[in-house]
């Protein structure tokens, strides 16, 4: 009894300090946007990605990136501007690229893999959180990381066209399938 007890306080101890180290990791090397609030999200021109930055893209980390591009999307779309925006090497560009040039989802990715199975889930469970995080706010209570001067009377959601909505779910399918191609290449690894 008095066995079995120990083992699962060390087993929690363990779990509290793999926790608290990859969010110390992602935070390290994959950033964690500060979530303010941010007027300009609503761009109805279809101006994307780059539009209206002033902030150089390729200096963010890659957390900051792809809040960056989920708020700066414009979802008002009609079927030009979504073929635009839906191709795959924008797609590539703006959520894809982050992660993979990402040094700690170089150390995770087989065949280079760096560290145990548990560590791994830790890391993407962390980065998922944070994206769908992101992704939450951005879309639906329209906070992002603009200025901190602007108050809460300036907070709208993003809004949604049919081609908007199409656009939207094709990058969250690709955000998750990179994340789970993560962990299946690391799960077929171990088998």
């Amino acid at each position: 009894e008095f066995t079995r007890d120990e083992l699962c306080t060390y087993s929690k101890m363990f779990d509290q300090l793999l926790t608290t180290r990859t969010n110390e990791m992602v935070r390290t090397w994959c950033g964690i946007p500060e979530m303010q609030n941010n007027s300009n999200t609503n761009d109805n021109n279809g101006g994307g990605f780059f539009s209206s930055s002033s902030t150089n893209i390729n200096s963010m980390l890659p957390l900051n990136r792809i809040q960056h591009s989920f708020t700066k999307q414009s979802y008002t779309l009609d079927s030009d501007s979504f073929h635009k925006f839906e191709s795959d090497d924008y797609l590539h560009q703006t959520l894809l690229e982050p992660l993979i040039t990402c040094p700690l989802f170089q150390d995770i990715r087989y065949p280079n893999c760096k560290v145990e199975p548990q560590v791994a889930l830790g890391i993407i469970q962390t980065v998922s959180r944070h994206i769908a995080n992101d992704i939450l706010l951005g879309m639906v209570l329209g906070i992002t990381t603009a200025s901190p001067h602007e108050n809460d009377a300036d907070r709208s959601s993003k809004r949604f066209t049919d081609w908007g909505s199409l656009l939207f779910a094709k990058q969250v399918r690709l955000l998750q399938n990179e994340m789970c191609g993560v962990l299946l290449v690391k799960d077929q690894q171990q088998q």
